[in-house]
């Protein structure tokens, strides 16, 4: 289904596509210079009747757009901690 979303996105026009998947509800990221364009009420709506169609239920979109990395955000490393003058309690 996330290849189809993709290629979907990608017909319409837009650029640094993600779909992100888990079940049956899809994470969309856009190239951020896009968003107001898919946020668009006819694209928008245009959008969410073809990813309907092919099985997702829950549909959103990122108002953020695509960035490299975006899903390690939030992570915490031993680095990160280091930096921040804490530790990992034994």
């Amino acid at each position: 289904m996330v290849d189809m979303a993709e290629a979907f996105l990608s017909d319409l026009g837009f650029r640094n596509i993600r779909a992100r998947h888990t079940g049956r509800a899809v994470r969309i990221e856009v190239d951020p210079d896009q968003v107001s364009q898919i946020l668009d009420t006819g694209m928008k709506d245009r959008i969410e009747t073809y990813l309907k169609s092919i099985g997702y239920e829950e549909i959103t979109i990122d108002p953020d757009g695509y960035r490299r990395g975006k899903l390690n955000d939030g992570i915490v490393t031993k680095k990160s901690l280091d930096a921040a003058g804490l530790r990992i309690a034994h």
